[in-house]
């Protein structure tokens, strides 16, 4: 039952954390860095924490965006380039390049991101997914932020580091070397 405890409790808060999370335009964003990318209850999981690892936020991501991710934290090889590959491709040869990006808010158990573009010194704001925006963060090596009232406490959390500690690595890819398209 112990092991349970953590999945059973961001169960039962996260459509209470939904009522609450709605953006608040004048509050600081804080940096995050994705710590790990977990399997919980076969489900993957991105597992972000703030800098001094004080806050953490979990986000459930399917299990393309998972490969997504960790290809490119990887930096695996490609012969074809993915979805997210591709974006990045399209965005240098038009002369954007993604600054940040921005997870905001949480409405009806969904989370909301923004990537943000300059291009010709035009700065936009581009509403994205939090899986997407990830895939390319990663690949471009830009910052990530999330609004402060989406984190929560470690020290309050301890279910956070059993979370972490009960979660399986996720199964993929393959080691490196070329991926099949």
């Amino acid at each position: 039952m112990k092991q349970w405890l953590p999945v059973l409790f961001f169960a039962l808060t996260l459509p209470l954390l939904s009522l609450a999370a709605e953006p608040n335009g004048d509050e600081a964003v804080v940096p995050v860095q994705i710590k790990r990318l977990l399997l919980i209850n076969n489900a993957p999981a991105v597992l972000l924490v703030d800098k001094p690892e004080e806050r953490f936020l979990l986000v459930f991501i399917d299990f393309f965006m998972a490969n997504a991710i960790r290809m490119g934290m990887d930096n695996s090889p490609l012969e074809r380039p993915l979805t997210h590959d591709l974006i990045g491709i399209l965005m240098s040869r038009l002369g954007a390049q993604v600054t940040k990006i921005t997870i905001t808010h949480l409405k009806r158990n969904t989370y909301y991101a923004l990537l943000t573009l300059v291009a010709n010194g035009n700065s936009q704001e581009i509403d994205a997914r939090p899986s997407d925006a990830l895939a390319i963060a990663v690949r471009k090596n830009v910052p990530i932020f999330a609004a402060p009232h989406l984190l929560k406490p470690l020290s309050e959390e301890e279910a956070s580091k059993r979370l972490e500690e009960k979660a399986a690595p996720l199964p993929f890819p393959p080691k490196k070397g070329k991926a099949r398209t």
